[in-house]
């Protein structure tokens, strides 16, 4: 096996192990989809989430290694796959399968990551209105025990009339 060869087997690997990541990728999206919508107290639960999002971070930082070390081999090896295509033209079928099932994939991984980005606005929104309405209940008691207590009605309760 001549040193092109080698390097076409390695380009394989790699979209190989490209696609295995991007199958690990969606798993973790539908995990983070369960995350936000599947809690029983409505609550997100922000620690398997955050746990979730640190996973698919380091598996993202793979995929870039991979596809730099994809793009030197194949910076490399243009011109012999170029001139030489009948000699490798099984493999470049090959690239060509994994690159249209990593491309599809890809898609479904920025389809998922959307729905979850617009769940957790949806669900972020859900308890911004909470708060903001547990603020006003505390603002609405605050006001009426001022009023009960006098101290905030600006009218004294002992010189109403004193004319007999």
């Amino acid at each position: 096996m001549d040193e092109a060869q080698r390097y076409v087997e390695i380009m394989i690997e790699s979209l190989r192990k490209k696609e295995q990541i991007l199958d690990f990728l969606i798993k973790k999206n539908e995990e983070q989809a369960k995350c936000i919508t599947e809690s029983d107290d409505g609550e997100i639960n922000w620690t398997a989430f955050n746990l979730l999002v640190t996973e698919k971070q380091i598996s993202i930082e793979n995929l870039n290694k991979l596809d730099e070390g994809f793009s030197t081999l194949y910076e490399r090896l243009r011109d012999a796959l170029m001139k030489n295509s009948s000699q490798y033209q099984e493999e470049i079928k090959t690239m060509q399968q994994l690159i249209k099932a990593i491309t599809e994939k890809s898609v479904v991984i920025t389809t998922g990551e959307e729905r979850n980005r617009t769940n957790i606005e949806r669900a972020l929104m859900k308890e911004k209105q909470g708060i903001k309405r547990a603020r006003m209940g505390v603002q609405a008691a605050n006001q009426y025990y001022k009023n009960m207590s006098g101290s905030g009605a600006g009218v004294e309760y002992g010189t109403l009339d004193q004319k007999k």
